[in-house]
């Protein structure tokens, strides 16, 4: 893809891609968002954060199955916070026990009506409906 291209998908002029890819000036977070999403590819893999260059989405999902989670769909506010929380947790890979417990804990303190039927805290008996 030609900087004009990239340009003209962003809706920048060929100059601020150019003066990207310098170092001269830098993109705005929703002009980074929108490059990373146009790549398929995360914020923070354009920023050297970590080198896996899959998208969040990806990454969320793989990290929820290999927690024995179903994956929240993107978009979602489940997916959203562990999305959130996996950039917390940049420094290494989020352990599968962190994100197990992350979700479980959206499961189980979602008011009734948004999809599991429970409400409450993570403990005990007190008003669950497992």
């Amino acid at each position: 893809m030609s900087q004009r291209e990239l340009a003209a998908e962003l809706g920048v002029s060929a100059g601020a891609i150019g003066n990207y890819e310098s170092g001269q000036r830098r993109p705005d977070y929703e002009t980074l968002r929108r490059i990373a999403e146009l790549f398929r590819t995360s914020v923070d893999y354009l920023l050297g954060s970590t080198d896996d260059p899959r998208p969040v989405d990806e990454i969320v999902a793989e990290r929820a199955r290999r927690a024995g989670i179903r994956p929240p769909k993107p978009g979602t506010k489940a997916y959203e916070l562990l999305a959130t929380v996996d950039e917390l947790y940049m420094s290494g890979p989020l352990d599968e026990e962190w994100a197990a417990f992350v979700l479980e804990f959206i499961r189980r303190t979602r008011p009734r009506g948004e999809g599991s039927g429970q409400s409450g805290t993570m403990g005990g008996r007190s008003g669950q409906h497992d």
